[in-house]
């Protein structure tokens, strides 16, 4: 069988797994899930007027209705996808809660013609990803099982058992960057004589897992609370406050990064910056998982082809150094 042949029904394998997972999932949990996704702090600024599409839930899809109508109680205008044809891209139609809908392509509830077409702001998308998250390991053996040869088997099974141990990493990471930045705020707070010092540093160290927008939050918090309770230093936490950022961003933050993720700390300072030019707040929180992923992929590679070449060499495992088999 030709390899784009096989990717294509390890592909498919893997989908019909994940459908049947879904499938499974009963009612209740299904109905616990979709108002804990409403309940969710939603990750885009919604203003009034701004158009969220979404979609009606086909089969067993997860209901994102709770979050439309709590979007919608918000500001936003809700719109729906039509299918015009096969082949042709979908057009967004306005839509509210109360209006009707009708019967459209593959049976999905879709907004009737005299609906205004529209063109989101954002969109919402059905996907699998709270069933990997579910099932990861189901998955993962699915993934294993399609793959006949035993040199690819070992190199997914190897690559898969390192990004767990990174992403492991990532997590214990940017707790210990949050914890550090609890210390140092409710220290330097208490010092200082603000009021509500531990309160303010424990919020501090818990809006670290926020880039970019929890710093600010933590500092425009601090600052205000000052200000309102009079506070006679303000300009010195204001100091502080900006030489933190610096040290805490370009000192400590890729140091701890780096070493936890196997990654020089001006690489992680430079996977930063360019992940927040590329993808804004999302890219800045998801660069250092995504060079250390692509690090795995090359050094598994490497050792992929060298096997294939010169038969078995060394182990290397996520978090040490390349071992000499004995």
């Amino acid at each position: 069988m030709p390899e784009s042949q096989s990717i294509e029904a390890a592909k498919s394998a893997l989908r019909r797994s994940a459908l049947a997972l879904r499938d499974a999932m009963p009612p209740e949990e299904r109905a616990a899930a979709s108002q804990a996704l409403a309940a969710r702090a939603f990750p885009a600024a919604i203003e009034p007027g701004v158009i969220v599409s979404g979609f009606i839930p086909l089969k067993s899809e997860i209901d994102i209705r709770p979050l439309m109508r709590a979007l919608a109680d918000r500001g936003a205008k809700l719109a729906l996808p039509v299918v015009v044809g096969r082949g042709e891209p979908l057009v967004m139609r306005a839509w509210e809660f109360g209006a009707p809908l009708k019967g459209g392509g593959w049976g999905i509830s879709e907004p009737p013609a005299a609906a205004p077409e529209v063109l989101p702001d954002i969109l919402l998308v059905p996907l699998l990803a709270i069933f990997f998250l579910k099932d990861g390991r189901v998955f993962s053996d699915v993934a294993l099982s399609v793959v006949q040869s035993r040199p690819q088997r070992e190199f997914l099974q190897a690559v898969i058992a390192d990004m767990n141990q990174m992403l492991a990493q990532f997590i214990r990471a940017q707790l210990t960057l949050a914890a550090f930045s609890l210390v140092v705020y409710a220290g330097f707070l208490g010092i200082m004589g603000v009021p509500y010092a531990l309160v303010l540093g424990t919020a501090g160290g818990v809006m670290e897992f926020i880039p970019v927008v929890g710093p600010l939050v933590a500092a425009f918090l601090i600052l205000s609370v000052a200000v309102l309770m009079n506070y006679p230093h303000w300009a010195v936490l204001l100091l502080f406050l900006v030489v933190w950022r610096v040290i805490q961003d370009y000192v400590i933050s890729p140091r701890v990064m780096g070493k936890s993720m196997e990654l020089h700390p001006l690489a992680a300072i430079f996977g930063v910056m360019a992940g927040g030019e590329m993808a804004g707040v999302l890219g800045v929180y998801l660069s250092i998982p995504v060079m250390a992923s692509l690090r795995i992929v090359w050094r598994r590679g490497r050792i992929y082809v060298e096997k294939k070449r010169f038969g078995p060499l060394n182990e290397y495992t996520f978090g040490g150094e390349i071992q000499p088999r004995r």
